[in-house]
């Protein structure tokens, strides 16, 4: 079931951190990183965490190896309302896991989403170009 972890105008330069997503007993999620609406903007998804308490105060980086696609790709800069779709799956043991994205040209109107999908027993998709 697609769960809506982040929906927020990008309008300053800062850094925003997505509700964290309770992975049940699944092991993968792919989670889709959207721009249906973009004027002039610099976003990059800068970390995604995991942990296994529910405020994830035991947060850690997820590392790259349990990472599928490349998260360095992952880089919305589209102009003109152009839309911007991205996807990362990732393979956790841990019950909680968090997007983070960082906010570095900031612009008026900037929506961004962020999706995430539990894949109990498909792997995640990888994005075009990884």
């Amino acid at each position: 079931k697609p769960t809506k972890i982040l929906s927020v105008n990008a309008n300053t330069a800062t850094s925003i951190a997505s509700d964290i997503y309770d992975t049940g007993s699944d092991q993968a999620v792919m989670f889709v990183i959207s721009s249906p609406a973009i004027t002039a903007a610099s976003i990059k998804v800068s970390s995604i965490q995991e942990g296994d308490d529910a405020s994830l105060s035991d947060a850690v980086v997820v590392p790259a190896i349990k990472i599928i696609g490349n998260q360095a790709k992952v880089d919305i800069t589209i102009a003109n309302n152009q839309t911007a779709v991205f996807t990362l799956g990732v393979f956790s043991n841990k019950k909680y896991l968090r997007v983070n994205l960082a906010v570095t040209t900031p612009g008026v109107g900037n929506a961004v989403e962020v999706i995430a999908l539990s894949m109990p027993s498909v792997l995640p998709a990888i994005s075009p170009e990884d």
